[in-house]
């Protein structure tokens, strides 16, 4: 005997459709809502994990672990998760009640969390929300993420993730969400750049000029930077070079943070510090001047320490193929000709630096 599945005009065996009916049940007594579905309004952005990562467009690291259940929404692909994802990472209290988590129904349990949510302009991290009617279909509603706002063109983007379909950043139009649920914090009304001022040369100081950020009780943290990477250690609002910043770039982040503000992080321009010169010598020559004879370079006291040294024979001013020895065999193409060698240190942080010998007299 089979039983007829009259949604799907399929014959069903009697075992399959006791199984699949056992299953309803027991999906049907877990916490977990369903998902929402996707909406189409605006052009995407991107489309996919790695194609929106190749463009830039990222997704706060949901790509590992998407499948994974926040706020016992389902997981996998689905606005509902992708959301709850952001709003766990970002601190925010769970606002969604278990049982209530259709994307239509998100509107009404943050309003009864206390939660405001309107059409009004939005702020980047607030939660874009459209009801039933918005979208039609399945009626499920949608969430997304804010990540931009354009208020002159009336758009704003938002990443999301979309049921029976893939993550992705899209556009749409301001008036036509049903609401904007407002988690995000306002920015600090002032947030200047801040400025470095001192004496850009190993052995100096320099000092951050953080500028004036509002409100007042702004908390300010300061971390130095060399080539855009922090420098261990130099969190203070001076710094002192050293060596290893000899012919690299610095800078200073200065971070504002105050309870009920999003915490802003501003950087400066970046001061160049010019390479340490190192102490060269000028190099002689020894040996008889005499075709067949042996040459040898003497190149000095070169300093600091660990200068590597490379020399390079001339012949009346001109490379010697081949000669870059310490020491120079004569050849017969030198007689009658005048030989000097020019003798190169290299170290990091101090400038390259070459210094030739005096010419000798003819070779003989």
């Amino acid at each position: 005997m089979t039983i007829v599945d009259r949604r799907a005009g399929i014959r069903l065996p009697r075992a399959l459709a006791a199984l699949l009916a056992t299953l309803a049940l027991v999906v049907s007594s877990l916490v977990f809502v369903a998902p929402a579905q996707a909406i189409t309004w605006g052009p995407k952005l991107c489309d996919g994990f790695a194609a929106c990562a190749a463009k830039g467009y990222g997704n706060a690291g949901y790509q590992s672990v998407y499948k994974q259940s926040f706020w016992n929404m389902y997981g996998g692909h689905n606005c509902t998760n992708y959301v709850a994802y952001r709003m766990q990472k970002a601190g925010i209290p769970r606002f969604v009640r278990v049982g209530y988590g259709n994307a239509y129904q998100w509107g009404a349990e943050a309003k009864a969390a206390g939660l405001a949510v309107d059409k009004g302009t939005p702020r980047v991290g607030d939660v874009a929300w459209w009801d039933r009617a918005a979208i039609g279909g399945s009626g499920l509603g949608h969430v997304a993420y804010v990540e931009k706002v354009d208020v002159a063109a009336g758009t704003f983007t938002v990443s999301e993730d979309n049921y029976s379909s893939d993550f992705d950043w899209r556009v749409y139009r301001l008036s036509e969400v049903s609401g904007f649920i407002r988690v995000a914090k306002p920015s600090l009304p002032a947030s200047p750049i801040p400025t470095v001022s001192g004496s850009a040369v190993v052995g100096g100081t320099l000092t951050a000029r953080p500028g004036t950020w509002a409100p007042t009780g702004v908390a300010l943290t300061y971390r130095w930077l060399r080539n855009g990477a922090a420098i261990s250690g130099a969190t203070k609002s001076t710094y002192r070079l050293v060596t290893a910043d000899a012919g690299t770039k610095v800078s200073v982040q200065v971070t504002g943070a105050k309870a009920g503000y999003t915490t802003t992080t501003r950087r400066s321009a970046a001061v160049s510090v010019p390479l340490l010169a190192m102490t060269a010598p000028v190099p002689t020559i020894t040996g008889t001047l005499r075709v067949g004879s042996t040459l040898t370079a003497n190149p000095g006291a070169w300093a600091p320490s660990g200068v590597v040294l490379t020399y390079q024979w001339l012949r009346a001013g001109q490379p010697i193929s081949g000669a870059t020895a310490r020491t120079y065999k004569l050849a017969a193409a030198d007689k009658g000709k005048a030989v000097s060698v020019r003798v190169t240190g290299k170290k990091a942080n101090y400038a390259t630096t070459a210094r030739t010998s005096k010419a000798t007299a003819a070779i003989r």
